[in-house]
């Protein structure tokens, strides 16, 4: 099984369960954003999303309760489920992206049945799935100490799979489009800084340690909003922080902090951009290119270029594709084409 980063698995499933409407199946660790992957996938495709937590039901929901017509016993399917006689309540004119999560977490063997069947045949017993149904599976690897346990090889065998591998860069994009480059450059520069310095301190997920907070790709964006929260006082602030990522983290986060309230002024940056000292430190190195990349526009483009051009490549390199991705006018600027056509190995002009 291959692994993907999280944030190219959108495109997995676009091909595969899409394109070539084939039940697929996300695996990964905790944390890393599968179900919101599989969310941000329906909405591509404009599809409707409906799903079940297969390990948190049993069989006799998914078969429906049993009724008696006409002399005979007959199933009532739960309306939840995009079956064809369940139609009137679903709709016809786009894809249904079916999400059955937690599949290898069933919680016996008669669910596991049923998810077999659901894969294998497209139905639950007498109950047939809608022919605009997609089907797209996640569960957690059974290392990984959460709800997951080996799932029957007559149902495995029939899921294309991928697993979903740790994704910085992805995440950083994501913090980056959803909450702004003013309140997520600080935590991508730390996180781009220890991951050269040190290791990956965005994802500290270690099955063989029994840690009730660790950091994945889900808590750090809790973290962060904590941190930006201005009505949460300092204390509370670092005790949910460290709640939701683990101590260590944490620690290494409020560190960063004190880093961060040494940058220069982008002000000062702009107005002599041949004379601001750059910075010696690593740490502050991470956190000014950060700076830099957030306030990067067509009209602050020329000073800003002229700072970044002085640092490394490989500060210059990762401010600018953070900044292209958050605003597209930059990629016509002649600015970002000298600079493409310089590292042509990372752009394309």
């Amino acid at each position: 099984m291959r692994t993907l980063p999280i944030s190219q698995v959108s495109d997995f499933l676009f091909h595969v369960a899409y394109r070539n409407h084939e039940p697929t199946m996300i695996v990964g660790e905790p944390g890393l954003g599968k179900t919101v992957v599989v969310e941000d996938f329906a909405k591509r495709i404009g599809a409707h999303l409906c799903g079940e937590r297969l390990g948190q039901i049993e069989s006799v929901d998914a078969r429906g309760l049993p009724d008696v017509a006409n002399g005979r016993t007959k199933w009532c399917p739960p309306e939840n489920w995009p079956f064809k006689a369940n139609a009137a309540l679903f709709p016809q004119d786009r894809p249904i992206v079916f999400f059955l999560d937690e599949i290898n977490g069933a919680t016996s063997q008669g669910m596991f049945a049923i998810a077999m069947q659901v894969v294998n045949e497209r139905r639950v017993g007498p109950h047939e799935l809608l022919d605009n149904v997609i089907i797209v599976a996640a569960g957690n690897r059974e290392s990984d100490r959460g709800v997951a346990q080996k799932m029957p090889t007559t149902c495995s065998n029939r899921l294309t799979w991928v697993e979903a591998g740790r994704d910085l860069e992805g995440w950083c994009l994501y913090m980056q489009d959803k909450y702004g480059p003013e309140k997520t450059a600080l935590p991508i520069a730390l996180y781009h800084f220890r991951m050269r310095h040190g290791g990956d301190l965005l994802y500290t997920f270690d099955p063989s340690r029994p840690d009730k907070a660790f950091s994945t790709g889900r808590t750090a964006e809790k973290a962060w909003r904590y941190y930006n929260d201005p009505d949460m006082p300092d204390s509370v602030k670092w005790a949910a922080m460290s709640g939701v990522i683990g101590e260590g983290p944490s620690t290494e986060a409020k560190a960063f902090v004190d880093v961060w309230s040494r940058i220069t002024p982008i002000e000062r940056i702009i107005a002599e951009p041949t004379k601001v000292k750059l910075a010696e430190e690593p740490s502050l190195q991470y956190a000014m290119t950060m700076h830099v990349s957030g306030h990067l526009s067509v009209t602050s483009i020329a000073p800003l270029t002229t700072y970044l051009n002085r640092m490394s490549p490989e500060f210059g390199i990762l401010a600018w594709q953070l900044a292209v991705k958050r605003d597209k006018q930059l990629y016509t600027t002649k600015e970002f084409l000298a600079f493409a056509k310089k590292n042509r190995t990372v752009f394309v002009a």
